[in-house]
Formats: structure tokens, C-alpha cells, sequence
């Protein structure tokens, strides 16, 4: 088995700072993005450390930390990329069954997930357990990706607004009915920037997102159970 996998084509530069064009020639760009080196060779001898990553049409817009100018970018046009198979693979879960899932805002405002193993998506509960509607189709809400994101607080001076901490903090994320513990910081252009439990960046799978800020200043909690209704977390 190859250690070092074809990943894309570097077809041309962009710009003058360096950043180059990008064939995809893996599964897509979230797959990519769990990638923070790439190599230039099969060996993996020449690696390159990457600092952005974006769309553009049908491939990538890339950049690296070693390479600041078009004449360096035109050094390495035409070669292919190849990451290390083991930097591809998603982390082991911090919990392997996180079924069920509450978020409590307040006294009188939460909202409930149920994983749906047959869809793969976290079914969206109101606070008193029913479905919670989709709008535009009438059905049960759900979703692929469930964050929910730990973050500072203080009171504002009008003594019912909380200013929120929205540099970096903790987490989870859960998908597939499976439960990660995370951190997070700020990205460029109000992007998220995760992180696993050993400090590597990780990338979440495609899908559709539900995102919860969750302080522990105004009395939020979030709780996960397993299949047998154990605590995971709260």
C-alpha cells in the first residue's frame, strides 16, 4: 500500500505571491484540507507546509509557507502533490456513539438532536422532544454536522447582553453519531479554524451545519448521551 497518495496537480501560478492553481485530483477539498503538509515526490522527501487553501472553479487556489514569489511558484508548476495517507485519515472519535444531544440556551429555550443512523443526519428536536420543521419543505430538520463551540463571556454594561469571546476556545463536533472533542480560533474572513485533540488541524465533512456558541457564564450547558442513554458530556 502507497504511503504517499496523488492529491492534485500544480497546473500554473496565481499572482505574484506565490499561490498557485490547483487540480483536485482527490475526493474534494474538504478531504484536502486535513492535509497541513503536502509533498512535492512519492517519498515524501520534499515536503511543503500549507498556509491557505480556497476554491476556484473546478480546483484550488493554494499557498505555502516556502514559497513567497511567482519565481519560486514557477520552480515547482507542473509537478504533482502527494500527501501522507495517515494525515488523510479523520482522528478516532472521542466517543464513538453520541446519539442524542441537547443544547439548553436558557430556562426556557433548548434544542434537541437525535442521530438518524438510516440518514446519517442529527434530527433536529424542539425542547419538549417533537420534530422541529424544516420550513422551506415541512420535514423533520437535520443535519450532517453538529458544532458546538465553547466561548468566553463578560455582562454588558446594560446588565442583559453578554459580549462574546469569539478569537478561539473549546468544542465538539459531531457527526455520524460519533462525537469529537475540538478547539477552535478565528480564521481569515470570519472562517473557523478546528483543531483535534492533539493539536492538529482537522477538517469537517461536507454537509449541512448546525453551529451552537454555548457560554457557561449565563447558565448553558450542553449535554450528549449514547444509544443507552449514558452521559457522554453534561
Amino acid at each position: 500500500m502507497k504511503q504517499y497518495l496523488e492529491v492534485g496537480l500544480l497546473n500554473n501560478t496565481h499572482g505574484v505571491r506565490g499561490e498557485m492553481k490547483l487540480t483536485l485530483w482527490c475526493d474534494d477539498l474538504d478531504y484536502l484540507r486535513r492535509f497541513q503538509v503536502l509533498y512535492l515526490d512519492p517519498e515524501g522527501q520534499h515536503p511543503l507546509h500549507v498556509t491557505a487553501l480556497r476554491p476556484q472553479k473546478q480546483g484550488a487556489i493554494i499557498r505555502f509557507a516556502e514559497i513567497t514569489s511567482i519565481e519560486q511558484a514557477e520552480t515547482i508548476k507542473g509537478k504533482v502533490l502527494y500527501g501522507d495517507r495517515a494525515d488523510g485519515k479523520l482522528p478516532d472519535a472521542t466517543a464513538p456513539d453520541a446519539v442524542n444531544v441537547r443544547v439548553c440556551f436558557d430556562d426556557d429555550n433548548a434544542t434537541g438532536f437525535s442521530y438518524d443512523a438510516d440518514s446519517g443526519l442529527y434530527r433536529m428536536l424542539h425542547a419538549d422532544g417533537t420534530p422541529q420543521l424544516d420550513a422551506n419543505n415541512g420535514q423533520q430538520a437535520g443535519f450532517d454536522n453538529l458544532l458546538v463551540l465553547f466561548s468566553a463571556s463578560e455582562l454588558r454594561d446594560d446588565g442583559k447582553t453578554y459580549d462574546y469571546d469569539l478569537s478561539m476556545g473549546g468544542g465538539v463536533w459531531l457527526n455520524g453519531g460519533h462525537l469529537w472533542t475540538i478547539t477552535w480560533t478565528q480564521g481569515r474572513d470570519n472562517t473557523l479554524l478546528l483543531y483535534d485533540a492533539d493539536g492538529r488541524t482537522m477538517s469537517i465533512e461536507a454537509g449541512t451545519s448546525y453551529i451552537a456558541l454555548v457560554t457557561s457564564l449565563t447558565g448553558q450547558e450542553l449535554t450528549v448521551t449514547n444509544s443507552s442513554g449514558e452521559a457522554i458530556l453534561g
